[in-house]
């Protein structure tokens, strides 16, 4: 039978900044495969979705 690990806020707060850690990555090389591939990429701003080149991030 496991048991269970329950998290202290310490090992919380790391798991925390890993995830969003990881999140930057994802949007940093989104935004670089898209300026290779001369794509654009769709954001939601100021309330509107909208159509943007990638080179202008």
């Amino acid at each position: 039978m496991s048991t269970i690990h329950k998290m202290t806020d310490q090992e919380v707060f790391a798991m925390q900044q890993r995830i969003d850690q990881g999140i930057r990555l994802a949007h940093q090389r989104l935004i670089k495969r898209a300026i290779h591939d001369n794509l654009s990429l769709i954001v939601y701003r100021d309330g509107a979705v909208r159509d943007i080149p990638a080179n202008e991030f």
